[in-house]
């Protein structure tokens, strides 16, 4: 018994002595809190005789914290740790020993225990392949270590962020063949190991910043193509393993591509992860040209989202009023594109990708990428297609266009466009040591174009961009243009299909504009020519379904003191559309003025003096007729011409209408188009003949003039119909105008059924008119409305389609069947050796050496690189080459 109590006590003191030490050396960002019910502890005392034959004590402390980690939650790369390919952390353990120890084998086995453990604090993990378990271990650096081996507080890396894995590390002696320390205290393993496409070269493990750190050097490959995972890791903070809250952060901070083919096609670029949203910059070489891209990668509800935008730097050529300078190529799976609005064309990051002088390098492009992340956002079932084309026109216009295709859940096309006009062009090709002169006109503007088929709109907007002027840098100009059409109608916004509308610079001052117009910044142009003199001017153009609207405005001033002159011009006009009428108003103003000031006592009075003289001039027509107003400041007076009494136009002849306003030809006013089922159309001589699908026929007809009644055999109720319209031109009222349409079917027209079509027809043309002798007009009705619901043609489709047949019972007694036994099916023969002939060798060696090339070739064309099968090497072979290929074949039966 007394032997046994001295053996506790040892025992105790040493293991209170290990505690003294483990305490006093842990680093101060190593703190833990233990619930001694949840872990295990391993404790070993082994004696030691030193070199002075005195006996010396050495122990062991081993804390296991029992943590699983399964790494099939990576990023990208986790699902393929599945079914028999898994990998995970076995198990983590915090150990202390007071001297480098090598354990004895039981207790490897027993506890999981490293076979060399360092002398101090360390943690050791298994990891578990398969069924196979590898240790892992690192030191801890202790208190008189941990500020030269960690980071200070200043530089230390948010904790969020993983350590970065460095090839380039220096590397320390290792503790044994397996396992090398690289200068930043990780401990790396080499694995070397393959699961599906993914390629695991090594594995570490790192403490810092009081968490602990697995670190994966891994890759990606696929057809040549190998995606480089950087900063593939997972980590876990200390306390929260003890606190039971243990929730490992998956990382990737971000993806290395490259690709290179025997064609001399080579890809390389980097993808830096934002939130889960992989993007970057490529650079794609050939022998001949060089592509600058942009790409962005990420998964959404289990599916990949990507973007790829390339940019081709390159003169192309083509004649000098469209030389072309360049292309773009976009793409997006599962992404949409946001587009910019007016103000953001210049800077949107694809349109300065392709528009800049200058190819940019992989900073600028990650940059460009960074900007762009925000337009790109993750979207299912999206698709997206970009096409651009940069060109020059005579070098005087310099253009980038960007036409945007989106499909999926809905059909859009768009355009982007930015161009600078130059006059004179700066020719940077030709030498000079004097700086050439600006020029005298520079003008840069934008366009964006929308077309929505489900929305039955087009809209095309455009601005001139800041930096624009007109012969010097000081006159500025300014403004918008736009075009918008509409077919299809919207009556919640008022909106009725017909209508359009071309506007540059704005409208008529009495055009009361509907909500759904284009508001644009009115043409202008702003010169300040001296301190003195200034010059400001405007103008405007629109065309709608009811006329033409023009205008502008010109005002010079100078002032210099008290002494001020100027000069303004105005006009409207308005041209309604046939019958022809027009109305302008003209007016200019020319003046002076002087301020000067008296004192009167003790006050002192300003007083101006002006003077000022204009004219007014108000036609219309036809007859051409108008007024002119002169004021001359102290008189005016009126001088009144034509006739004054502003008669209604005249009406037009049919003939003059059908020339102006209808096809050219007869056979134009009505036609026939399929929508659907048409599969074959056979032309001969002057007869035409079409092959149609009974199921899916479906014939269009549509008729120019708007149709009021149809003929008995349409068998469709067309009441609803809106009747009340004419011939605004012709001055014809609805109840004078008369149309009617025919559809004549050969054999039995009761076997297809009739579907109206109706649209909005533009008053203008077709409005209820009534011009009396007696009516005056002052001016053409501006905001007149197309009118609606108008008839215009019918859907035919075959009235009762053909019904899909069924499938006839099939007797169960035909698929009935009976098994039976071979009992000799597994007796295999033994096959012999491969037959050799004389000078078989030679030949097999040179066809395999001749068709080198071919095999590659064909390699490639399957998608399967060299690293992809088992190299032999030819040269090592002397002695029954022909055998080096040839072997048994390989059986397999399925004994059960």
């Amino acid at each position: 018994s007394d032997i046994l109590l001295e053996l506790i006590d040892q025992v105790l003191r040493s293991a209170e002595c290990g505690l003294n030490h483990l305490i006093s050396d842990l680093p101060e960002d190593f703190k833990i809190e233990l619930n001694l019910k949840e872990f295990s502890a391993f404790f070993q005392t082994t004696k030691t005789d030193s070199k002075d034959n005195t006996e010396e004590t050495t122990y062991l402390l081993s804390l296991n914290l029992g943590s699983k980690i399964s790494f099939d939650q990576l990023p990208l790369v986790g699902k393929n740790f599945t079914g028999n390919q898994t990998i995970e952390i076995d198990s983590l353990k915090i150990l202390f020993a007071s001297a480098q120890l090598q354990l004895e084998k039981e207790d490897l086995e027993a506890f999981y225990l490293p076979e060399t453990i360092n002398k101090g604090l360390n943690l050791s993990t298994s990891l578990k392949i398969g069924e196979q378990l590898q240790q892992l271990t690192i030191s801890v650096p202790q208190k008189s270590t941990s500020v030269k081996s960690l980071p200070s507080k200043s530089t230390t890396k948010p904790k969020e962020n993983p350590p970065q894995i460095n090839d380039n590390d220096s590397i320390s002696k290792a503790d044994n063949k397996t396992q090398i320390e690289t200068n930043d205290g990780t401990k790396w393993i080499d694995l070397k190991k393959k699961f599906g496409p993914v390629y695991l070269a090594r594995i570490g493990l790192k403490y810092q910043n009081s968490e602990i750190w697995i670190l994966l050097d891994a890759s990606l490959s696929a057809a040549g193509l190998t995606l480089t995972l950087v900063g593939l890791s997972i980590g876990f903070a200390l306390k929260d393993i003890t606190s039971q809250q243990f929730k490992p952060k998956f990382n990737l901070q971000g993806l290395g591509i490259s690709f290179k083919s025997s064609g001399a096609v080579e890809i390389g670029g980097t993808f830096i992860n934002d939130n889960g949203n992989y993007s970057g910059a490529l650079i794609i070489k050939t022998e001949t040209f060089t592509i600058t891209a942009i790409g962005s990668y990420t998964e959404i509800e289990g599916q990949p989202s990507i973007f790829i935008y390339g940019v081709l730097d390159k003169p192309i050529g083509g004649p000098p009023f469209f030389f072309v300078t360049g292309l773009a190529l976009g793409f997006a799976y599962n992404r949409s594109l946001i587009l910019p609005n007016l103000d953001q064309i210049a800077e949107f990051p694809l349109v300065q990708a392709a528009y800049s002088n200058k190819a940019p390098d992989l900073n600028e492009l990650n940059r460009i990428q960074t900007q762009l992340n925000p337009y790109i956002p993750p979207k299912i079932g999206e698709i997206v297609l970009a096409i651009g084309i940069r060109f020059t026109s005579f070098k005087i216009i310099d253009s980038f266009a960007l036409l945007v295709a989106n499909f999926g859940n809905e059909f859009s096309l768009s355009l982007l466009g930015i161009s600078t006009i130059t006059s004179p062009p700066n020719i940077s090709e030709i030498p000079t040591t004097v700086p050439p002169p600006p020029p005298l006109v520079q003008v840069r503007f934008v366009i964006l174009a929308r077309f929505v088929p489900s929305e039955g709109t087009l809209k095309v907007d455009g601005k001139i961009l800041p930096d624009s002027y007109l012969f010097d840098k000081k006159c500025q100009l300014s403004g918008g243009f736009a075009f918008y059409s509409w077919f299809k109608d919207n009556p919640k916004e008022g909106i009725q299909a017909g209508d359009f509308v071309l506007t540059l610079g704005g409208y008529h001052p009495d055009f009361i504009i509907p909500p759904h117009y284009p508001k644009v910044d009115p043409l202008q142009l702003n010169w300040q020519i001296t301190n003195e003199l200034s010059i400001k001017g405007s103008v405007y153009f629109a065309l709608t379904s009811a006329a033409i609207m023009a205008g502008g405005r010109l005002e010079a001033v100078w002032q210099s003191g008290n002494l001020k002159a100027w000069f303004i011009a105005n006009t409207n006009f308005i041209v309604a559309w046939k019958p022809y009428s027009y109305d302008a108003q003209i007016s200019l103003r020319i003046g002076a003025s002087y301020t000067f000031s008296v004192k009167i006592f003790k006050w002192r009075i300003h007083k101006t003096i002006s003077v000022e003289v204009g004219a007014d001039l108000h036609i219309w027509g036809p007859e051409f007729a108008g007024t002119a107003t002169v004021d001359l400041s102290i008189i005016s007076f009126t001088i009144r011409f034509g006739n004054q009494s502003k008669p209604q136009p005249k009406p037009i002849s049919w003939d003059e209408f059908k020339a102006s306003f209808l096809p050219k030809h007869d056979n134009e006013v009505c036609s026939i188009a399929f929508e659907s089922g048409l599969t074959r159309k056979i032309e001969d001589k002057d007869k035409v003949f079409w092959i149609v699908n009974p199921k899916e026929f479906c014939l269009i007809t549509n008729s120019v003039i708007p149709i009021k009644t149809v003929s008995e055999n349409i068998n469709t109720s067309v009441k609803d119909n809106n009747q009340n319209f004419g011939i605004a031109p012709m001055a014809t009222s609805a109840s004078n105008f008369y149309s009617k349409y025919e559809i004549t079917i050969d054999n039995n027209q009761n076997h297809f059924s009739f579907e109206p079509i109706y649209k909005n027809v533009p008053s203008g043309l077709w409005g209820n008119a009534s011009l009396e002798s007696n009516k005056k007009v002052v001016k053409p009705n501006l905001n007149e409305k197309a009118i609606p619901h108008v008839l215009s043609g019918f859907k035919i489709k075959p009235a009762n389609p053909p019904e899909p047949d069924t499938t006839k019972a099939l007797s169960l007694d035909k698929l009935l069947y009976e098994e039976s036994s071979n009992e000799n099916s597994c007796n295999w023969k033994t096959f012999s050796k491969f037959p050799v002939k004389p000078g078989c060798s030679i030949k097999i060696k040179n066809d395999l050496t001749e068709k080198k090339s071919e095999r590659e070739t064909l390699l490639q064309t399957l998608g399967v690189t060299e690293d992809d099968i088992h190299q032999i090497d030819l040269r090592e072979m002397s002695e029954n080459f022909e055998q080096a290929f040839i072997k048994n074949p390989e059986l397999l039966v399925n004994l059960s």
